[in-house]
């Protein structure tokens, strides 16, 4: 494969993988902030735990169709932790330390 092919090939991967992953990890951390009060931290360690597996299948494959599975799905686990990050972050720092005038 070319360059451009791999680039193209990852970008579809972003789309497809880490633009759900982003949403629903959001949506997911919501629920267990609910359910637990570390819920949004305690799906980031289990987002992380996953995309292990994951990387070892990328590094180890040589089949276009699993190596563009793996990179989609890891994506769509390395990118979910945005949202519940962002989230935690204004949390943690009340709105007197926030960028607020």
């Amino acid at each position: 494969m070319t360059a451009t092919q791999i680039g193209g090939w990852i970008a579809f991967g972003t789309i497809t993988g880490g633009l759900p992953g982003t949403l629903l990890g959001g949506i997911l951390a919501d629920k267990l902030k609910k359910k637990y009060a570390g819920g949004r931290m305690l799906l980031t360690s289990i987002l992380a735990l996953l995309c292990v597996p994951v990387w070892i299948i990328l590094l180890y494959t040589n089949i276009p169709a699993v190596q563009f599975f793996s990179i989609a799905i890891l994506l769509g686990l390395a990118l979910a932790w945005l949202g519940p990050a962002a989230a935690d972050v204004n949390d943690l720092a009340g709105p007197n330390l926030r960028g607020l005038q």
